[in-house]
């Protein structure tokens, strides 16, 4: 009977861990596009400011 418990004890406790891992892994990785995205703004800023300076100077 004891055995039996503590079988389902462990169990709720690994399933209890799992969900802290699945948000712990979405808040990484929510963490990791929002950097791309800013990385990309930064980029297709650059890319038209170039192109500006591309346009002035063959003006």
């Amino acid at each position: 009977m004891l055995s039996s418990f503590s079988e389902d004890l462990s169990c709720c406790r690994e399933l209890s861990k799992r969900p802290l891992l699945d948000i712990d892994k979405a808040r990484k990785r929510d963490k990791e596009e929002a950097a791309l995205e800013r990385e990309s703004k930064k980029i297709a800023t650059l890319n038209t400011r170039m192109a500006i300076l591309t346009k002035i100077s063959a003006a």
